[in-house]
C-alpha cells in the first residue's frame, strides 16, 4: 500500500472528520436549542393567567415556537449525519440511518437532561403549581 491515499480514501477521510466535529458542535447546539424549548414552555406557563384574564390562551406556544423547531433540528441533523455517513463510511441506506439517528440522539441527549434536571418540578413540559 502506498503512503499517498488514494482520493476516495481522503475523502471519506474528511467525511468522517467531519462528522465527529459537527457531532462534538451538535452537543453545544442542541442543549441551547433544549434551553428553548424549556424558555418557551416556561413563557407559557408564567403567561397563561394573563392570557386567561384577556380572554385568550396561551395554550399552545411551547410546542409551537420551542418543540416544532427542536424536532425540525433534529430531522435536518438527521439527513445531514446521513450524508455524511454515506461519504465517510459507505454504509447502505439502513446502516446510514441507524447511525444518524444514533449520532443525533446520543448529540441531543445531553442537552436534553440537563434542561430537565434544571426545570422546576424535574420536568420543563408541566407547570408549576400555583401557590398565592
Amino acid at each position: 500500500m502506498s503512503a499517498v491515499a488514494l482520493p476516495e480514501e481522503a475523502a471519506a477521510r474528511r467525511a468522517r472528520v467531519w462528522f465527529w466535529w459537527l457531532g462534538a458542535l451538535a452537543v453545544l447546539v442542541f442543549a441551547v436549542a433544549w434551553l428553548w424549548v424549556a424558555m418557551a414552555y416556561g413563557e407559557e406557563f408564567s403567561e397563561e393567567g394573563k392570557a386567561r384574564a384577556a380572554g385568550t390562551t396561551m395554550a399552545g406556544t411551547g410546542f409551537a415556537i420551542g418543540l416544532v423547531p427542536v424536532l425540525i433540528l433534529h430531522a435536518v441533523s438527521i439527513v445531514f449525519a446521513m450524508l455524511l455517513a454515506r461519504e465517510g463510511w459507505g454504509r447502505p441506506l439502513p446502516g446510514r440511518f441507524v447511525v444518524a439517528v444514533f449520532a443525533v440522539g446520543a448529540a441531543s441527549l445531553p442537552g436534553f437532561v440537563l434542561w430537565m434536571l434544571l426545570s422546576p418540578g424535574g420536568t420543563m413540559f408541566v407547570p408549576e403549581p400555583y401557590v398565592p
